[in-house]
């Protein structure tokens, strides 16, 4: 099975629709590290907890030594220290980045790794039926309301796929 490592930005979006329960059902494993929740407020914390105590989120505590290459790999400045962790890490698991931050994406993507936003993750639930396109319609029409930095022209096109009659 496919690894994710989450960013922060992910989280909050999802616990803002109100959909976090469905990261989960993506067919991928969701790994993040310790310093992307504690980035997180409280409340975001205790709506991630029981995901965790359930052991569907997995959360690495990287080694001190991991840190150290972290601060020689060349990296944008502009990235915050838990997306730099959660780059390493996907890194080093061979995995997926899931990320609502264009510029990580873009160091994602520059380090040979496969990066996928909310986007994304709608078009998956919609591919597997765990929503409908008309759910998956409504959650992105929400969504842009709370979230400005998603990309207008792939929302359109979403909207005008998922919004077609059948």
């Amino acid at each position: 099975m496919k690894i994710a490592v989450t960013d922060a930005n992910i989280f909050i979006d999802l616990i803002w629709l109100n959909q976090l329960a469905g990261l989960f059902e993506l067919e991928v494993e969701i790994v993040t590290p310790q310093e992307v929740l504690e980035e997180l407020l409280q409340n975001h914390i205790d709506s991630i907890q029981p995901f965790i105590d359930a052991n569907y989120l997995i959360v690495y505590h990287l080694p001190e030594s991991a840190f150290v290459e972290i601060d020689q790999w060349l990296l944008s400045n502009r990235l915050s220290f838990p997306d730099k962790v959660a780059l390493y890490l996907a890194k080093q698991l061979g995995a997926i980045v899931l990320t609502g931050d264009n510029l990580l994406r873009k160091q994602a993507i520059a380090n040979q790794m496969e990066a996928h936003g909310l986007l994304w993750i709608l078009e998956q639930w919609v591919f597997h039926g765990i929503v409908t396109p008309k759910e998956a319609s409504i959650m992105l029409q929400q969504l842009r309301q709370f979230n400005e930095r998603l990309p207008q022209k792939e929302c359109e096109d979403l909207l005008e796929r998922w919004n077609r009659p059948t």
